[in-house]
């Protein structure tokens, strides 16, 4: 991908200083400009997938998966590039996630936590 450096499952984006996760926030920029209805729909399965289940690796994957049934089948999209890279992302967010989906079989995979810590102020 074009201005991104990817290395063992993690991506660093140029824009983003070289700092990065898993890719899924640049794909999601990207998103925004091409097909912004099917991230709008994405957005609200990753927000129920999250809230049922707590992992944020498992709702980025089945929302990387399904990007491309959304973009193709509920937004109609029939331009072959913007389909081959819908196609793409759904390849791409998995193969990120490798270690993510072992944890997840294990039952291993950290949960998010909704409850907001409070910082500790030093004296």
């Amino acid at each position: 991908m074009h201005g991104i450096f990817c290395r063992s499952r993690s991506c660093f984006p140029v824009f983003a200083g070289f700092k990065g996760g898993k890719g899924v926030g640049t794909l999601a920029g990207v998103a925004i400009a091409l097909y912004p209805i099917a991230l709008l729909i994405v957005l609200g399965l990753f927000i129920v997938i999250l809230g049922l289940t707590r992992f944020v690796s498992l709702a980025s994957i089945i929302g990387g998966i399904s990007f491309p049934f959304i973009v193709i089948f509920v937004t109609g999209t029939r331009h072959p590039g913007l389909m081959i890279l819908a196609i793409l992302v759904a390849v791409f967010i998995p193969l990120t996630h490798i270690k993510n989906i072992n944890r997840l079989l294990k039952g291993e995979e950290n949960k998010f936590d909704f409850r907001r810590k409070k910082k500790e102020q030093i004296p």
